[in-house]
Protein backbone atom coordinates (compact mmCIF):
# COMPACT_ATOMS: atom_id res chain seq x y z
CA UNK A 1 0.00 0.00 0.00
CA UNK A 2 1.43 3.37 -1.00
CA UNK A 3 -0.17 6.54 0.32
CA UNK A 4 0.47 9.73 -1.62
CA UNK A 5 -1.39 12.53 0.16
CA UNK A 6 0.96 14.78 2.09
CA UNK A 7 -1.15 14.41 5.24
CA UNK A 8 -1.82 10.67 4.88
CA UNK A 9 1.33 9.72 6.75
CA UNK A 10 -0.42 10.88 9.94
CA UNK A 11 -3.65 8.98 9.22
CA UNK A 12 -4.27 5.36 10.24
CA UNK A 13 -3.91 2.81 7.44
CA UNK A 14 -6.74 0.46 6.49
CA UNK A 15 -6.58 -2.96 8.09
CA UNK A 16 -5.17 -5.63 5.79
CA UNK A 17 -5.35 -9.33 6.48
CA UNK A 18 -2.04 -10.79 5.47
CA UNK A 19 1.26 -9.15 4.75
CA UNK A 20 1.27 -5.76 3.08
CA UNK A 21 4.17 -3.51 2.22
CA UNK A 22 3.44 0.04 3.28
CA UNK A 23 5.15 3.20 2.06
CA UNK A 24 4.38 6.89 1.87
CA UNK A 25 5.07 9.10 -1.14
CA UNK A 26 3.85 12.40 0.30
CA UNK A 27 2.59 14.89 -2.25
CA UNK A 28 0.67 18.07 -1.60
CA UNK A 29 -3.06 17.93 -2.32
CA UNK A 30 -3.85 20.48 -5.07
CA UNK A 31 -7.50 20.69 -4.00
CA UNK A 32 -6.47 22.97 -1.12
CA UNK A 33 -4.83 25.57 -3.36
CA UNK A 34 -6.36 29.03 -3.31
CA UNK A 35 -5.86 29.68 -7.04
CA UNK A 36 -8.08 30.01 -10.12
CA UNK A 37 -9.61 26.74 -11.35
CA UNK A 38 -7.35 26.51 -14.42
CA UNK A 39 -4.25 26.73 -12.22
CA UNK A 40 -5.71 24.18 -9.83
CA UNK A 41 -6.35 21.79 -12.75
CA UNK A 42 -2.77 22.29 -13.92
CA UNK A 43 -1.53 21.47 -10.40
CA UNK A 44 -3.65 18.29 -10.41
CA UNK A 45 -2.22 17.25 -13.78
CA UNK A 46 1.34 17.84 -12.53
CA UNK A 47 0.60 15.70 -9.48
CA UNK A 48 -0.80 12.91 -11.67
CA UNK A 49 2.31 13.07 -13.89
CA UNK A 50 4.50 12.94 -10.80
CA UNK A 51 2.68 9.82 -9.52
CA UNK A 52 2.91 8.23 -12.98
CA UNK A 53 6.71 8.78 -13.04
CA UNK A 54 7.00 7.09 -9.66
CA UNK A 55 4.85 4.16 -10.80
CA UNK A 56 6.89 3.81 -14.00
CA UNK A 57 10.01 3.51 -11.85
CA UNK A 58 8.29 1.06 -9.48
CA UNK A 59 7.04 -1.14 -12.32
CA UNK A 60 10.54 -1.23 -13.82
CA UNK A 61 11.91 -2.99 -10.71
CA UNK A 62 12.74 -6.67 -11.06
CA UNK A 63 10.53 -7.89 -8.22
CA UNK A 64 11.70 -11.50 -8.56
CA UNK A 65 15.07 -10.54 -7.08
CA UNK A 66 13.95 -8.22 -4.27
CA UNK A 67 13.29 -9.33 -0.72
CA UNK A 68 10.46 -7.47 1.04
CA UNK A 69 13.05 -5.37 2.88
CA UNK A 70 14.88 -4.44 -0.32
CA UNK A 71 11.57 -3.70 -2.06
CA UNK A 72 10.62 -1.29 0.73
CA UNK A 73 14.02 0.38 0.42
CA UNK A 74 13.57 0.73 -3.36
CA UNK A 75 10.06 2.15 -2.94
CA UNK A 76 11.40 4.72 -0.48
CA UNK A 77 14.25 5.56 -2.89
CA UNK A 78 11.72 6.14 -5.66
CA UNK A 79 10.03 8.75 -3.51
CA UNK A 80 13.33 10.55 -2.86
CA UNK A 81 14.54 10.41 -6.46
CA UNK A 82 11.21 11.36 -8.01
CA UNK A 83 10.87 14.29 -5.60
CA UNK A 84 14.23 15.70 -6.69
CA UNK A 85 13.24 15.56 -10.37
CA UNK A 86 9.76 17.01 -9.90
CA UNK A 87 8.73 19.44 -12.62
Amino acid sequence: MITVCGSAVEEPSPLYLGKAIKAHWGLEDPSHLEVPEDEKMQAFMQTVEHINRRFDTLFALDLAYLSPEKLIAEINKISEIASSTRS
